[in-house]
C-alpha cells in the first residue's frame, strides 16, 4: 500500500512537471497575428465615447452564453477604449468560474456610476496567451480581446478590461463580460393524457 502510494506521488509530479515546464504561458497577452477584424472602433468623437464607456459601467453586466460543446466559436471581447486613453494603461483580468464556487461581489460602501457593487479583486487573475497556439491574443491598439478557440469549460468566466492606474474609478474597471456555457435543450418530456380533461369545456369565453 505505502509503495503505491509512493509510486502515485511520483506520477503526479510528473505531471505537473511536464505542464508546468511544457505547455508554454505567457507572462502576458501577445499581439495577434495578421488584422483581426476590429469589432469596435474607438475613433468616434471623445464625447459620444465618454458617453458609451459611462452607459455600460452604469449598466455593469454584457452577458454571453454559448454552447458547452462549442469549442471552435470565435470569440471577441472589446475593450471599449476612447482615443485618448492608452492602450498600456489597460489589462484583461478575469475570474475562472470553474475556480471559485462563491460570490465575485462586493458591495462597497461608495457609489459608483449609479451602483455600490464592484468585482472582488482578489480573485482576478490576468488573461495570458497559451503561446503554443498563441491564444488568446490582443488587437494592437484597442486592446480588443480576441479567443480563436473558446472552451467554454476551461474559459468561462467574468472579464474586464481594467485599468492599471491606481484610480480605481475608470468606468472600464465597472464593465463586466460573464461568458457563460449551456447544455443543449433536449425534450425529455412525454405526452401525457389525462382522461378528465377529456370531459371538460376547453373553450375561453372571457379572461
Amino acid at each position: 500500500m505505502y509503495f503505491t502510494s509512493v509510486i502515485l506521488l511520483l506520477l503526479l509530479s510528473v505531471v505537473f512537471s511536464f505542464l508546468f515546464n511544457f505547455i508554454p504561458i505567457s507572462s502576458h497577452l501577445n499581439v495577434c497575428p495578421n488584422n483581426k477584424t476590429v469589432i469596435y472602433n474607438n475613433n468616434n468623437e471623445l464625447n459620444k465615447c465618454y458617453a458609451l464607456q459611462l452607459n455600460l459601467a452604469k449598466q455593469r453586466h454584457i452577458i454571453r452564453l454559448i454552447k458547452r460543446d462549442q469549442f471552435t466559436m470565435n470569440l471577441q471581447l472589446a475593450c471599449h477604449l476612447c482615443s485618448n486613453d492608452n492602450p498600456i494603461h489597460f489589462q484583461w483580468y478575469r475570474i475562472l468560474r470553474k475556480k471559485y464556487n462563491q460570490t465575485i461581489f462586493h458591495l462597497n460602501n461608495k457609489t459608483f456610476y449609479d451602483h455600490k457593487w464592484i468585482l472582488n479583486r482578489d480573485l482576478l487573475e490576468p488573461v495570458l496567451t497559451n503561446t503554443l497556439i498563441n491564444d488568446p491574443c490582443l488587437i494592437n491598439g484597442t486592446n480588443e480581446l480576441v479567443y480563436k478557440k473558446f472552451n467554454p469549460y476551461h474559459d468561462s468566466g467574468t472579464y474586464v478590461c481594467q485599468s492599471l492606474n491606481n484610480n480605481n474609478k475608470h468606468p472600464l474597471n465597472f464593465i463586466w463580460y460573464h461568458i457563460d456555457y449551456i447544455n443543449a435543450y433536449t425534450n425529455t418530456w412525454s405526452r401525457l393524457n389525462l382522461l378528465f380533461t377529456e370531459r371538460m369545456n376547453k373553450s375561453v369565453t372571457t379572461i
